[in-house]
């Protein structure tokens, strides 16, 4: 009797201690707990969105002090969910970071980045993504430059984005812009950075962003919906995005920054057609969604000789293009 007693209890603690260590393997393997592994650990590693990045970045976004090589100050890109390079007068240097992002998350009303990105992500589970660029040009129209981009995109039968300034004695382009089916953004009125980012001064870039709204609305009777920062929103401390991204989102704008720059404006760079185009066509590693900055004041003729070669290698790659006011709609066939 004591030799089974002994036996059925060394049965018992075997069977026991082979279900702690069945339940400790399975754990394990499921990355319960670890950020690192798989299973929920991913999840919540990738449930980290580019908003509580960008809050716990808050100090760095203020003073940047990340260095890549050469000196150049990296920043996180929230509204793209992405790092870029920003040189030391605060523009945005012509390298984006080369880290491969499936798709550039932008800001919607009541949504933030990373969900954006999320849900594009889950609308293409098993499909293959359409790669799409979006042509985006700021600051203009001028009399100079405007009408030979707007050839352009009319013999390669590709629509742009203008993000516009309220520049006088060029209605014409405002309404060939519009009537050849282009999308018109605001830049702000008068692209002030000072006016327009005081932290303590909130109603000025109300007012600002407002004439800007009502200047294309009352002379050309068209309604914009998509917002460019001057200079973009990259580097721009909480304190003073935050409070304007409200504003933003209350006037029904979504805001776009870009993944992809001509590197035709700022200083010290090489601005050859031959090099804008290489800033663009070099950097697209693992973007299925291109927002491409380039700007059309008058004196960027090298950019409109960059820009059919620019659309070329896009196609070359695969992109199709669109305007930004249908990103994260299925993909056109252009």
């Amino acid at each position: 009797m004591e030799g089974d007693r002994f036996v059925n209890t060394l049965r018992f603690i075997v069977t026991v201690a082979a279900a702690i260590l069945l339940v400790l393997l399975t754990a394990d393997d499921a990355g319960f707990g670890t950020v690192g592994g798989t299973g929920h650990g991913q999840m919540a590693e990738v449930a980290l969105n580019s908003e509580q990045m960008y809050e716990q970045n808050d100090e760095f976004q203020e003073t940047p002090a990340m260095m890549a090589p050469g000196g150049v100050n990296l920043i996180w890109n929230e509204s793209l969910g992405e790092w870029s390079t920003v040189t030391s007068d605060g523009q945005t240097d012509e390298t984006q970071a080369k880290q491969p992002e499936a798709q550039p998350a932008v800001e919607q009303p009541g949504t933030t980045a990373g969900e954006a990105a999320a849900g594009t992500q889950e609308n293409n589970v098993g499909k293959e993504p359409q790669k799409i660029a979006y042509i985006t040009i700021d600051d203009g129209p001028s009399r100079d430059i405007t009408p030979g981009m707007l050839d352009v995109l009319e013999q390669e039968g590709i629509k742009a984005t203008f993000f516009v300034l309220p520049h006088g004695g060029v209605s014409d382009l405002y309404r060939r812009i519009i009537d050849e089916g282009h999308e018109i953004g605001n830049h702000s009125y008068s692209h002030v950075y000072t006016k327009l980012y005081n932290v303590s001064d909130l109603d000025a870039f109300i007012d600002d962003i407002s004439m800007a709204r009502e200047y294309i609305q009352d002379n050309y009777d068209y309604q914009t919906t998509t917002f460019r920062f001057p200079g973009g929103s990259m580097g721009r401390s909480a304190a003073v995005l935050q409070p304007r991204k409200q504003v933003l989102d209350e006037m029904g704008y979504r805001y776009f920054d870009w993944n992809s720059d001509a590197g035709d404006a700022g200083r010290g760079a090489d601005k050859s057609a031959a090099a804008l185009t290489r800033n663009v066509i070099d950097n697209t590693q693992g973007r299925e969604r291109l927002i491409v900055l380039m700007h059309d004041a008058g004196d960027k003729v090298t950019t409109l000789e960059a820009l059919p070669m620019i659309i070329e290698g896009l196609r070359e790659q695969g992109y199709v293009f669109d305007v930004l006011r249908n990103y994260n709609t299925p993909a056109p066939n252009n």
